[in-house]
C-alpha cells in the first residue's frame, strides 16, 4: 500500500524504490477488488524462501505518507482525503485490502503483522489514529487468529502509554533503553524495530 521513489529522503540508493518499469502493482485493475497475480506470486515466494531459511517476516499493512508523492503513488490515493487524515477511518476499501492480503499470509506461520509503520508521524490528531489501529488489530485477529500483531509504539519520544491495541509485539524505532523497564510489566516482546540516523559506525547501533 506504500512505496517510495528513488529521490525520496535524499538517499543515495533507496531499496524501497522500484526501478523504472519494475513496480509490481498491488491490485489487479482499478476496481481494487483482487490482488495482482504477480504481486501474490512474489509475496508467496518471499515468504516461502524466508520460511525455508528459518526467517520470520514482519508484514506491515499500512504506512503513513510522509509527503504528497508517497500519497499520490499509493493505490489508496483519494484527492478528497488529506494524507494526514488517512488513518481517521478504517474504511470498507481498506478492510477489503487487509482481507485479501491475509488470505495469502494465512498459509504461513513465519509472519508477524504490523498494523501501521510510524502512525505517530504526519497525522493531525492522534486520537482517531489510535482508534484506527485498535479496530484494525481486532479485524486482523478475527481474520488471522494465529498471527502475532505488532504495534509500532513510538520514535524515542515516549516509553510509557496506556492503551495497547490488541498487540502481541511492541515495536519501537530508535529506542531508548528505558523503554524496556517502562513496559516490562506488559509481558510482551519489546523490539528495537528500526534504527538509523547516527552515521555509519557500528558503535551507536550496538549501544542502542
Amino acid at each position: 500500500s506504500y512505496f517510495e521513489r528513488s529521490s525520496d529522503f535524499n538517499f543515495d540508493s533507496n531499496p524501497l524504490a522500484p526501478g523504472a518499469g519494475q513496480l509490481v502493482p498491488l491490485f489487479a485493475g482499478p476496481e481494487r477488488e483482487r490482488l495482482h497475480p504477480e504481486y501474490v506470486a512474489r509475496l508467496r515466494d518471499i515468504l516461502s524462501t524466508a520460511d525455508a531459511a528459518g526467517v520470520v517476516v514482519e508484514f506491515t499493512l499500512f504506512c503513513v505518507f510522509y509527503n504528497e508523492n508517497n500519497y499520490r503513488d499509493s493505490p489508496f490515493y483519494d484527492p478528497a482525503v488529506d494524507r494526514r487524515e488517512f488513518f481517521n477511518a478504517l474504511t470498507p476499501e481498506k478492510k477489503r485490502y487487509v482481507r485479501l492480503v491475509l488470505e495469502q499470509l494465512n498459509d504461513f506461520d513465519n509472519v508477524i503483522i504490523e498494523l501501521v509503520n510510524e502512525p505517530y508521524w504526519m497525522v493531525r490528531d492522534p486520537a482517531p489514529v489510535l482508534r484506527f489501529q485498535q479496530e484494525l488489530a481486532e479485524f486482523v485477529k478475527t481474520l488471522a487468529p494465529g498471527k502475532p500483531v505488532a504495534w509500532n509504539v513510538d520514535n524515542t519520544f515516549s516509553c510509557a502509554f496506556d492503551e495497547v491495541p490488541a498487540a502481541n509485539v511492541l515495536n519501537f524505532h530508535y529506542m531508548r533503553p528505558e523503554c524496556v523497564p517502562a513496559n516490562w510489566h506488559r509481558n510482551l516482546p519489546i523490539v528495537d524495530d528500526e534504527t538509523g540516523f547516527c552515521g555509519s559506525a557500528n558503535r551507536p547501533y550496538r549501544q542502542e
